[in-house]
């Protein structure tokens, strides 16, 4: 058993019969979330989740077939302890400066066969979460699947991801999570089909979220429907089984809870639930923004680089991603991955020292394939030259040997202090807190995807920030202003004051600008906000918005304030109060939807606020707005 302080559990006055064999009753520290574990008729283990009295989780069972035996059956409870936990640490790159690790933690040991086993249990203001422990003394640890099921009392409303799954040139599966999350119930999800975390929820009284934490030598957990309003999960490998090595600890399974979607969207329980940050002196690690050639299909040469290397060195962007052609072909670093070489190519170096110069540094793409069987070649070679970061892209696997390998990417990247930028890849799990040089994940239908289809639409645009960015960033690359761009189905929709308010709405903390550099030019409204707007916040407030229709979102950087606001097709007229300032007065400067037809994509103004101010903002289909507020005093 795991050794912890003893702290008697709270008792829940309100039920009136608790379940057979109960071995746990868990608050939350303001008590509006109840976990309790129990053993029913059977001894299999289950438990249920409430939220302020109510049932939101019935009746759901736990199991694992761990060594060729199931146990979350004819289990044995042999002991209970508890815990509280109430920690602050600092985030040096995120959506706040700051998390509170602040639960209550239960431990069961129990007994299934001759398995002797914990399981932690935490409840949070936000959440709650649990996860296996296996001891040192087991000799091995076969894992051929997990049977954690997601029960719920009622048809709630869903928006689920469907997750397409194809087969990789390498013999992988691969899952992609560039899709849409649909607005469906629970029951009319398709039955065995895989369904990406996170899992938004709506009940009558509360928002929730199905997603995972602090996975590492494991498998990714998609969902999948089995019988009315009950999910289970399923969990992504490469051959029949999992092979681990004791003391060995299952990733988190996470319910995010929240009467409001400010809850959720404001929440750090996925950081919460992660080690501890591994790079003792983050200070080298710097977020920004990045000028990327390959959006507009430009040429890899050497000039077409140096000029957005002077047009970023100009503006005060930090980046330059050199994407996929550098090396290879794009086609044949994605046909033919196993036989190339990401440590030749092009002049990298004459590009390096030029940017150097101009106080822009270099990253480079490389397909994950690849660069897995010369990474310590290859990040020698990179250091060596003097390059900033890599971008790693995929297919989408998902399996133990991937997530290990995106941990070993993280830690030895961080050896030779460079930054990653995961493209191709699986939901955020917390990966990030443990090493912040993570800055962007993608796992998310972004902005490329209007090259060449109509998919990144309004409505996803307004529903991947209560979805996808609940449990990390996302590199969803915003910054089209060029007027070719709009007014086609197949380009961009929405407007250039919306792709303004994307740097604020979408957390991440690698920007893409994925226009020119001339058509910033031709836009120097625009380009006004894309030089001031950071990157990385110390507080982040959901204003107002409704999945799917409409977003407003306040950040904050030191004494700064931005907010950003998106519409979907709907014109809207909003009222957005200003309650989160600081007392005294500010000055607003406001990038908005022109009022009328002006040849000007974006209207600026300038005015005075404070707190107690509220300020009328005027959308159009697919609108947008952003504002830097500071401080006058």
């Amino acid at each position: 058993m795991v050794s912890l302080s003893f702290m008697p559990p709270h008792q829940y006055k309100y039920r009136s019969s608790m379940p057979k064999g109960e071995l746990l009753s868990l608050s939350s520290p303001d008590d509006n979330i109840t976990f309790i574990s129990f053993l029913d008729e059977e001894n299999n283990l289950n438990y249920e989740v409430y939220f302020k009295k109510q049932k939101i989780i019935k009746r759901s069972s736990l199991d694992i077939l761990l060594n060729g035996v199931n146990i979350g059956k004819n289990c044995e409870l042999i002991g209970t302890e508890t815990r509280a936990i109430d920690e602050v640490y600092d985030v040096p790159i995120g959506k706040s400066n700051k998390a509170r690790n602040y639960c209550n933690e239960g431990i069961i040991t129990v007994k299934a066969s001759d398995i002797l086993y914990n399981m932690a249990f935490r409840a949070y203001n936000d959440g709650a979460a649990f996860r296996y422990y296996f001891p040192a003394d087991l000799e091995k640890v076969e894992i051929t699947e997990e049977y954690t099921h997601f029960n719920f009392p009622c048809d709630y409303r869903a928006y689920a991801l469907k997750l397409n799954t194809t087969i990789a040139p390498t013999g992988h599966v691969a899952y992609s999570y560039e899709d849409h999350y649909n607005k469906t119930n629970l029951s009319s999800i398709d039955k065995d089909a895989f369904i990406g975390m996170p899992l938004l929820l709506e009940g009558k009284d509360f928002y929730a979220a199905i997603t995972e934490a602090s996975l590492k030598d494991y498998g990714g957990a998609h969902l999948i429907r089995k019988e009315s309003t009950d999910l289970v999960t399923s969990i992504a490998k490469s051959s029949d089984t999992i092979i681990g090595r004791s003391p060995f600890t299952t990733p988190w399974r996470v319910i995010m809870i929240g009467e409001k979607l400010a809850d959720l969207v404001e929440s750090n329980i996925v950081l919460n639930l992660n080690d501890k940050c591994k790079i003792k002196d983050s200070s080298w690690i710097v977020p920004g923004k990045s000028v990327w050639p390959w959006w507009t299909g430009q040429a890899i040469k050497t000039e077409v680089f140096k000029d957005y290397i002077d047009f970023a060195s100009e503006h005060r962007i930090s980046y330059l991603m050199i994407d996929a052609g550098w090396y290879c072909p794009e086609d044949v670093a994605w046909s033919d991955p196993l036989n190339q070489d990401v440590t030749k190519g092009i002049n990298l170096i004459e590009l390096i020292e030029y940017g150097n110069k101009k106080n822009v540094r270099i990253l480079l793409w490389v397909h994950g394939a690849t660069i897995s069987r010369q990474l310590d070649e290859a990040l020698k070679i990179y250091a060596e030259w003097g390059v900033a970061g890599i971008k790693v892209d995929d297919w989408g696997r998902e399996d133990p040997e991937w997530v290990d390998f995106l941990y070993e990417v993280a830690e030895k990247a961080a050896n030779y202090k460079m930054i990653v930028d995961f493209h191709g890849t699986y939901k955020p799990t917390g990966l990030r807190k443990v090493y912040p040089n993570v800055l962007t994940l993608e796992a998310v239908l972004g902005l490329e995807y209007s090259k060449w289809s109509d998919k990144c639409n309004l409505e996803h645009e307004v529903t991947i920030p209560f979805t996808r960015m609940l449990v990390g960033p996302m590199d969803f690359t915003p910054g089209a202003v060029a007027k070719e761009w709009f007014g086609d189905k197949s380009h961009v929709e929405g407007t250039v004051a919306r792709q303004l308010a994307m740097y604020i709405v979408y957390e991440s903390p690698l920007q893409m600008l994925v226009d020119c550099p001339a058509a910033y030019e031709k836009n120097r409204k625009a380009l006004s906000f894309l030089e001031r707007v950071p990157t990385t916040w110390d507080e982040t407030r959901l204003v107002d918005g409704k999945v799917g229709d409409y977003i407003v979102i306040a950040r904050r950087s030191g004494k700064d304030w931005f907010v950003g606001g998106m519409t979907d097709e709907k014109p809207r007229a909003l009222d957005v109060a200003l309650d989160f300032l600081d007392e005294g007065k500010y000055l607003c400067d406001l990038y908005a939807d022109p009022a009328q037809a002006s040849g000007d994509p974006v209207e600026y103004s300038a005015i005075t606020v404070k707190k107690d101010s509220t300020i009328l903002i005027g959308l159009v289909s697919g609108g947008g707005f952003a504002a830097h507020l500071q401080r006058k005093d």
